[in-house]
């Protein structure tokens, strides 16, 4: 590369960086390809690597090793077979072949993200003594590994060396098969399309039980990527217990192999999977297409978790559609869940109106143990047309129907709304008379709806109308949510429990970590009101503590002051 390539890769890079999305970098889709290189197996050495996996016969793998061994840099040191690996070479009969390698070259999982422990790694270098190198994609290797590996170097004096490979390197890839695997795909940035290595991996891991996947578009770079699996027909996932998406293409038809009009992904996923095994689902919500398909299908389910729809960039969108086929669809989903087996927990957010509890707690309120109802502050003030308009809260009589319907109900999420200057204890009342509650999490609103006022500063052009519309805030939501507030709640809603079970309180104030996905965000101004977390608990000898955490997770000690932005 010349030394002005050199100049225009860095430029580019410093300006797709300062635009990133948080911890995320912009590589274009060629260079990506190019940076991690073939996925083909490497013949740098005269006999094969063979990869050690949890069922490699140590004895035999030994007969064949050579001075080149491959370490398998996985999800999991059991599943990897990086033990297994490690507990071979420690044995006696290892001896030998200790002494001859001399190379060690890291697989990496074609799904799923390392561990950044990688303890048999470091094991190993202690025990090999005609070590001389250790080869790794930089592009795959945590940086925590990485500094771990050159703090170990140090102590060698040297003798061995650490290789970095990037570009047009070759990379070992193999099919890992934990029991549990946490897949983000965000085009556009380094981790790129992961839909396509997960695909290939679930359909080798049988055993596999709980799989996390969530698609978004992260970077700069926008092409014409996958955003649900490429199906083939009779294909075959394993029968998971446990299932979290979010961004996945429902409705989209992508695969090959059906004799008849090819099916949507809920079609194909829905052949290819014992759903009826699924014991907990949690989704970004559903179209009505999955409502449909899967009505009376769910028969194991115990847990069912509703959020709000993540968008094209991964932002979390409420469901602000008011008109009569929303209000049908609403129906939907009420009747959807209503029809499930019994449910120990339930989560229902982002539908922009309260669904009907009444025909959901008949079918379950004997058998809750977990329920959260919740909606975002203020999201659907655009689309109604009414710039006042706040989130649906539960009414009193709603909190009594719970209660009354959920009798054995231990955890309880939803928005509580304050007015007039004053806190809601009738609601706070109402939430003391749940007999088993020992988890209690409220939602207040950050802002007032009715008062705002302008920014001291704006980006944008000195112009009313400007100003009016982009740089104006809220003033704070009366009365304000403090420390003192905090502790003081926490204590009377303790106090006023007649069983004295509640145990932990959770209170946020506005969107507290909500989620903000990729694209260009150039905000115009810096005086938002900053979303407060506060986390109150009772340790031994009933002493009650409460801490603050703002948005940015930094935990305030007891003695410090609660942050200027909110009391």
């Amino acid at each position: 590369m010349s030394q002005l390539s050199r100049f225009v890769f860095l430029l580019l890079f410093v300006c797709c960086y300062a635009l990133r999305p948080v911890d995320t970098f912009i590589w274009s889709k060629s260079y990506l390809q190019k940076l991690i290189g073939s996925t083909q197996v490497s013949e740098s050495t005269k006999r094969p690597l063979a990869l050690f996996s949890p069922t490699t016969n140590c004895t035999r793998w030994l007969e064949n090793s050579g001075d080149t061994i491959v370490y398998s840099y996985g999800i999991d040191e059991t599943s990897s077979g990086a033990r297994a690996l490690r507990d071979c070479l420690y044995r006696e009969e290892a001896k030998e072949s200790r002494k001859i390698v001399r190379k060690i070259e890291l697989a990496y999982p074609l799904a799923g993200r390392p561990s950044h422990e990688q303890r048999p790694l470091f094991e190993l270098v202690e025990i090999l003594p005609n070590l001389e190198s250790i080869s790794y994609n930089m592009w795959r290797v945590d940086y925590r590994v990485s500094n771990a590996l050159k703090k170990e170097q140090s102590k060698y004096n040297g003798s061995w060396t650490l290789k970095e490979t990037h570009d047009n390197q070759v990379l070992h890839l193999y099919v890992e098969c934990p029991d549990s695997m946490k897949i983000d795909s965000a085009y556009g940035t380094q981790d790129g399309n992961a839909i396509d290595p997960l695909y290939k991996t679930l359909l080798g891991c049988p055993t596999m039980k709980s799989l996390s996947l969530s698609v978004s578009q992260g970077g700069c770079t926008i092409g014409d990527d996958p955003w649900s699996f490429n199906w083939k027909a009779g294909d075959r996932f394993p029968d998971l217990e446990d299932l979290t998406l979010s961004g996945y293409d429902w409705e989209s038809q992508h695969g090959s192999g059906w004799s008849t009009r090819r099916p949507s992904s809920i079609g194909a996923w829905k052949a290819a999977m014992n759903w009826s095994l699924l014991k907990r689902l949690d989704l970004d919500r559903p179209p009505n297409s999955f409502l449909e398909a899967f009505r009376g299908k769910l028969h194991s389910l115990d847990s069912l978790l509703l959020r709000p729809q993540w968008s094209f960039w991964g932002d979390e969108d409420t469901f602000c559609a008011f008109d009569e086929a929303a209000e049908q669809l609403r129906e939907n989903y009420t009747t959807f869940i209503a029809a499930l087996p019994p449910l120990r927990e339930l989560s229902i957010s982002g539908m922009g109106k309260l669904l009907n509890m009444t025909p959901i707690l008949q079918a379950h309120g004997s058998s809750l143990r977990k329920l959260g109802i919740h909606e975002f502050e203020r999201d659907c003030t655009y689309e109604s047309g009414n710039a006042t308009l706040i989130r649906p809260f539960l009414n009193l009589a709603q909190i009594d129907e719970i209660n009354t319907a959920a009798p054995n109900l231990e955890s309880l999420s939803l928005d509580i709304y304050r007015s007039a200057n004053r806190w809601p204890t009738t609601i706070f009342k109402a939430l003391t008379a749940f007999p088993n509650l020992s988890n209690l999490t409220m939602y207040f609103d950050l802002e007032d709806a009715w008062r705002t006022r302008r920014t001291k500063e704006c980006y944008l052009r000195d112009e009313d109308s400007i100003w009016d519309k982009y740089c104006t805030v809220h003033e704070l939501m009366q009365p304000i949510l403090n420390q003192t507030a905090a502790q003081t709640i926490f204590h009377d809603l303790r106090l006023d429990q007649p069983s004295m079970k509640l145990q932990n309180v959770m209170m946020y104030i506005g969107d507290f970590e909500r989620r903000e996905g990729g694209g260009m965000r150039l905000p115009a101004h810096n005086e938002h009101n900053r979303p407060m977390r506060y986390e109150c608990w009772l340790e031994e000898d009933n002493v009650e503590i409460c801490k603050g955490v703002p948005e940015w997770c930094f935990l305030y000690d007891d003695d410090d002051e609660s942050p200027g932005f909110n009391g």
